[in-house]
């Protein structure tokens, strides 16, 4: 199975979002307010990806959105438990 260039771009960007995330809750520990606002910003980047991702794959729906979304937001509650409360 051949991945796409512009596929493995896509998840590039997004693995680096990851780590620029991982970098700024480091580097903003024990700051509860910065700490959500860097979750919630990576979790609307995430859901922009998703839609831009699967926009140029052609594959976008209704329902892949709204799982994403999902996703999203149950990673920024388990997030928040984790590093803030």
């Amino acid at each position: 199975m051949k991945i796409k260039a512009t596929t493995f771009l896509d998840y590039l960007i997004l693995s680096t979002g990851a780590i620029f995330l991982i970098f700024f809750l480091q580097l903003y520990q024990g700051e509860r307010i910065s700490s959500f606002l860097i979750l919630l910003s990576f979790v609307l980047f995430y859901i922009i990806w998703a839609f831009y991702h699967h926009t140029k794959d052609e594959s976008l729906h209704i329902k892949t959105m709204i799982e994403y979304i999902f996703i999203g937001f149950t990673f920024l509650l388990l997030l928040i438990v984790i590093f803030i409360i």
